[in-house]
């Protein structure tokens, strides 16, 4: 820590020694800005984590400020078992539990980064996804060295001094898509056995890894290099929520949106969020179907029941009988003797034809 302080002094005095006009001083000021960041990460003498009591409480929801998580009971029951694991190495003064480093595995959407999200903030640790998609070179870890223009810190270094925290869940999100390079990278800072002299190339200053939570999401673990994969020891499949347990996940976030918006709506209702009914001039559904979500188990299936029609008397409806006459309708065709069709020429009067046609008229037939 006392040489982490000397780095940081050595720092700001060659910042105030460069002039404005330097192209190097922005990445010197980062540089600072990261030393400054790392102080107050590694300063505290102990990491404090949850009891396992205070963490499930948070992760339930029963704590202001924390939404309940439904489902994913089996990575919660890990996290237990580890906190169970690290009060006791503190309170008998044992050996701590292993780094904790788990590999969830699952298909796309759902909801690994989530509950990895949702971990994060029942431990009270900064939280720092690493997007791997896609992502070719080795510094997106490493970090690049400050003497390149545009150089900037890898995303470790980021998740230690932006969150001031030096034991922050960093997520390694869909690490089989990156490139080889960068894939390789992250076995770096996983190594239990050199983490503690992890060093960032634009930082150039060990900034141990070794209290770091990491997690890595993996849609396909055959794509993972085998000496990163071994590095996560602990892999949990994240199986899909029950119909229940989906209808409860979008029941808690509705609430917890309204909530959000409870200001908005108490001003503008002078009501609180909560209370708002509905209108009064909404007409009542005939079939509405009761969901229970309380158990397990596939939905039911409602029938809409029968429509019946209500018996009217007949006095109300007494229609007169009335007698429509037939009537035969003939076309008024005159009729025509065949003998007075003539077959042949038809006579026109004279008048008619034209006899006398000069050649400018046939000119204008043309």
């Amino acid at each position: 820590m006392n040489r982490l302080k000397i780095y940081h002094s050595k720092i700001e005095k060659e910042y105030k020694k460069l002039p404005d006009t330097s192209n190097r001083k922005p990445r010197i000021a980062l540089r600072l800005k990261i030393a400054e960041g790392a102080i107050k990460a590694y300063e505290q003498e102990y990491i404090e984590l949850p009891t396992p009591e205070l963490f499930l409480a948070r992760i339930q929801g029963q704590i202001a400020g924390y939404t309940r998580v439904i489902g994913y009971e089996n990575i919660i029951e890990l996290v237990v078992k580890y906190l169970k694991s690290y009060h006791f190495a503190r309170k008998y003064g044992t050996s701590p539990p292993a780094q904790l480093m788990i590999m969830l595995l699952g298909e796309p959407g759902l909801g690994k980064t989530y509950i990895s999200e949702a971990l994060a903030k029942a431990l009270g640790r900064g939280y720092h996804m690493i997007g791997m998609n896609g992502k070719p070179h080795a510094s997106l870890i490493l970090g690049t060295n400050i003497e390149n223009p545009g150089a900037e810190p890898g995303e470790i270094l980021k998740a230690i001094f932006r969150r001031e925290d030096r034991a922050s869940v960093i997520v390694f999100d869909e690490i089989e898509k990156a490139l080889k390079e960068a894939k390789e990278a992250v076995g770096i800072p996983t190594n239990i056995t050199t983490n503690r002299a992890f060093k960032d190339d634009f930082l150039d200053f060990p900034t141990p890894t070794n209290e770091c939570i990491f997690i890595a999401t993996v849609n396909r673990p055959q794509d993972v290099p085998s000496f990163v994969a071994d590095r996560f020891a602990v892999r949990v499949e994240v199986l899909p929520l029950a119909y229940q347990q989906r209808l409860e996940v979008v029941r808690v976030v509705l609430q917890s949106e309204l909530k959000k918006l409870a200001p908005a709506l108490e001003k503008i209702y002078h009501k609180h969020g909560m209370d708002i009914q509905e209108p009064d001039n909404v007409p009542e559904t005939d079939f509405i179907p009761d969901l229970d979500i309380s158990g397990g188990g596939e939905p039911e299936i409602f029938i809409e029941p029968d429509i019946i029609e209500p018996e009217m008397p007949e006095d109300d409806f007494d229609i007169p009988d009335i007698n429509v006459p037939d009537i035969e309708i003939t076309p008024d065709i005159p009729e025509v003797d065949s003998a007075d069709i003539d077959k042949g020429d038809h006579d026109l009067p004279d008048d008619d034809i034209p006899t006398d046609i000069s050649e400018d008229d046939n000119n204008d037939y043309e």
